[in-house]
């Protein structure tokens, strides 16, 4: 539900909150001929309220934990929307390199490579789109993703996935990783990533098609020395 996603976000709860707010003083700001009005609240948006205000306190590390606790459970204890919320909250904190690092420390990468070969497409899309926003100018990730051999997985993600739109998610956590990371670009050099940018290229889906050019066009702008093992694919 809805009502029941936003007490469980703390991000939203925020916007929600600010919204809530300015809706319910507009009838407090316009002016009144008579005596001023006091507007009681609901049951429901006064148990929401209280929700949210408790929520805006809880400990971030806390908030990731269980969105963990969610991803690692059975799909007979929770449901694909139940996981699908608990990515998209580990997303926003996860933008934050503090947060970033605290997910790697209390093993957050190890739900990783499960949820990348996920039967439901929603959630290893959703996986991809975390690993971006965890490896994104973020050296200490980047190297726990490689040291993790995650790149392989999203290299075999982009090269077989069904789904194009998670080969196009594959395609951009690789990217996050390598555009200016020459430790990246070293590995995925070495395991001939030139080549899987090559049959990406060849794929009838032009967002694949542009994103491999222009990350080919980064690392050997990057690395001039490579050229010749690419001209000789």
């Amino acid at each position: 539900m809805p009502g029941d996603q936003r007490e469980d976000r703390i991000p939203s709860n925020m916007k929600d909150l600010l919204k809530f707010c300015m809706e319910n003083t507009k009838a407090e700001d316009a002016p009144s001929a008579g005596a001023s009005q006091v507007n009681e609240l609901g049951t429901e948006d006064r148990e929401w309220l209280e929700g949210a205000l408790n929520s805006l306190t809880e400990s971030p590390v806390r908030r990731m934990k269980e969105c963990i606790r969610i991803l690692k459970s059975p799909n007979s204890e929770n449901e694909d929307d139940d996981k699908e919320a608990a990515l998209e909250e580990l997303l926003e904190w996860c933008e934050y390199i503090d947060f970033a690092i605290d997910f790697f420390k209390i093993g957050g990468f190890e739900i990783l490579p499960s949820l990348l070969h996920d039967p439901n497409s929603e959630l290893r899309w959703r996986t991809l789109d975390l690993i971006a926003a965890l490896v994104q100018n973020n050296p200490f990730c980047q190297k726990a993703v490689l040291d993790s051999e995650l790149l392989n997985t999203m290299m075999d993600v982009l090269d077989n996935d069904s789904t194009t739109s998670v080969r196009i998610k594959a395609l951009h956590a690789i990217s996050c990783l390598c555009r200016e990371e020459p430790s990246a670009q070293d590995n995925f050099i070495k395991r001939d990533g030139f080549s899987y940018l090559m049959r990406a290229m060849q794929a009838d889906v032009e967002k694949l098609k542009i994103k491999s050019a222009f990350l080919l066009r980064n690392i050997v702008n990057q690395k001039p020395a490579v050229k010749g093992r690419f001209y000789g694919l």
